[in-house]
């Protein structure tokens, strides 16, 4: 009880918050229909468990007089119900994907209670959802000093030594996670990742029969079956392994922020080319800058993470990753140009471009030391797939920015979309006729680029595999960079990666994946069909 001065479970379990009759719609995040609930009569504060609710949908919803209403109440709580309440919110916020809101309830608990696991399990884990591994090391070695057991720290351990690249480490710290915790789904997620040929048939068996009972709810259950996917991939038994990644998908369209929701390709390309209008008002912000950005763009699955670590092992480089900050800035634009505040956008070009620079600035130097870079910072990779909806917005911003198309064979994109549980945004990736949607509406938005007269430079992962020094070469002389064969050693960066990709990146240059459709060939029918129905590249699809 030194280090955990509440057992924060304990008590919520006995409040029942989370067995509100209200609480799916907090979960499926129906922020609106909590608040609604309240405001038709029910008071808020009659029980805690009424209060917690009502303060997390209102905070997470953004329903600015209900959230105030909330944290006025607070402050006349005892110190142990506001403590109980921050706690509560912060997990719902992380849950949410709210990480810096959860900080802001986690940070003041800390102060106070420095070493508490829990409280330390989700300052580390907003750090690695914020891509901020350095700055969550701390705090998660703080906690794992505390609690050196703890099994939620010592899986934020695993995931941390995953994308900071330390494989035989987070090898490691899973197998003695799974002497802890027996049932411990990240310590499986990183065997599958890092070794998914040493994972013994026990050990499968186990966390089959796991993934099937589904107690643990859809969203790790699907986690838990994409694991036994791969490594039956790996095995060779393709029938067993598709069957796995088929139920894996079926509990993601369960999970409450996906169920019901469907992917409408025509929708988005029409909404595409009416913010495309907006962006056409503004003038391109021609003045030179000392560092030179980059955007890697296309379809999720393309080798995007093997350029963009290359090309970030280069001593005067940067990555951003797949960092929001351009969605962000195009956002705000957009809300100005649709007011009619053409000016006023205008006038904010160079805030947003030094806004952009500003990050690439603070990332450079959050790496600098890990990484060993000590020449000028001249160069800059975003990363960030879905740019490719805002170059429009970039040509403006950032006239002579580089644009990289990642390309690959399209079945195999298809496949690795199905396999890879990508975020919950992406709902076209849980059905094999949504993903043809999404890659014929992916090939429409490339298509408009090319028709404006777009330059981009359509880098093809095969090749890449193939030929990864002339490839690089080409790139990079069509960027501006000199040769350095640092990026050749892509594989032995120090740099964290948040990408799916993060334990394929660590190894050499493979070409197993060149074709790997064609073990499920016959499974692929519905893709085939969507692609072949949409008039795209048909040829390809049996290269």
């Amino acid at each position: 009880m030194q280090n955990q001065p509440y057992d924060w479970h304990t008590i919520l379990h006995e409040v029942g918050v989370r067995h509100h009759p209200f609480y799916y719609q907090l979960e499926a995040a129906d922020f609106g229909a909590v608040v609604e609930y309240f405001a038709r009569g029910n008071d808020p504060f009659a029980t805690l468990a009424d209060y917690l609710l009502y303060g997390a949908a209102a905070v997470l919803g953004r329903h600015q007089k209900p959230a105030e209403a909330a944290l006025s109440y607070h402050a006349r709580l005892n110190a142990k119900t506001k403590a109980v309440s921050l706690f509560f919110w912060a997990e719902e916020a992380v849950a949410h994907m709210q990480y810096r809101t959860a900080e802001g309830f986690v940070v003041p608990l800390l102060e106070s209670f420095p070493n508490d696991p829990e409280l330390n399990a989700l300052f580390a884990a907003c750090c690695l959802h914020q891509q901020d591994t350095v700055r969550g090391r701390p705090t998660l070695n703080r906690g794992l000093k505390a609690a050196p057991e703890h099994a939620g720290l010592n899986s934020l351990l695993c995931r941390y030594l995953l994308a900071d690249g330390e494989m035989g480490a987070a090898e490691a710290a899973a197998r003695k996670l799974l002497l802890l915790d027996p049932l411990n789904s990240v310590a499986f997620n990183v065997l599958s990742r890092v070794s998914p040929g040493k994972v013994d048939d026990r050990l499968l068996e186990r966390f089959e029969h796991r993934a099937l009972e589904g107690a643990t709810g859809p969203a790790n259950s699907a986690g838990m079956l994409f694991d036994i996917g791969r490594i039956y991939d790996a095995r060779g038994s393709y029938e067993r392994a598709f069957d796995a990644i088929v139920r894996a998908n079926d509990q993601m369209k369960s999970i409450p922020q996906m169920a019901g929701n469907t992917f409408d390709g025509e929708q988005e390309f029409r909404q595409f080319e009416e913010r495309c209008t907006l962006f056409d008002k503004l003038s391109p912000d021609s003045r030179p800058t000392d560092l030179k950005p980059m955007f890697i763009v296309g379809l999720p699955r393309t080798g995007s993470t093997l350029l963009d670590q290359a090309l970030a092992a280069h001593p005067s480089a940067v990555s951003l990753g797949e960092n929001d900050i351009i969605p962000t800035l195009a956002k705000e634009a957009e809300d100005l140009l649709r007011q009619g505040s053409i000016q006023q956008a205008q006038a904010k070009m160079p805030e947003w471009r030094s806004r952009f620079f500003e990050q690439a600035k603070r990332e450079a130097a959050r790496v600098a030391g890990s990484a060993g870079k000590s020449q000028p910072l001249k160069f800059v990779v975003d990363k960030m797939l879905g740019n490719s909806r805002h170059l429009g917005f970039l040509a403006k911003l950032f006239p002579h920015a580089s644009i990289l198309h990642s390309h690959r064979n399209i079945m195999d994109v298809g496949l690795s979309i199905y396999f890879s549980p990508l975020h919950r945004a992406n709902i076209y990736a849980t059905d094999l006729q949504s993903i043809g949607d999404f890659i014929y509406l992916e090939e429409r938005i490339m298509g408009f680029w090319q028709k404006r007269g777009f330059s981009i430079l359509p880098v093809a992962y095969e090749s890449m595999v193939d030929d990864m020094e002339q490839i690089l070469r080409q790139t990079m002389g069509h960027i501006g960079m000199d040769w350095h064969a640092d990026c050749l050693e892509f594989n032995k960066q120090k740099r964290a990666v948040h990408t799916y990709s993060a334990h394929q990146v660590r190894k050499a240059l493979y070409r197993s994946s060149k074709g790997r459709w064609q073990h499920y060939s016959a499974q692929m029918t519905p893709l085939k069909k969507a692609l072949r129905s949409r008039g795209i590249n048909a040829e390809s699809l049996t290269a």
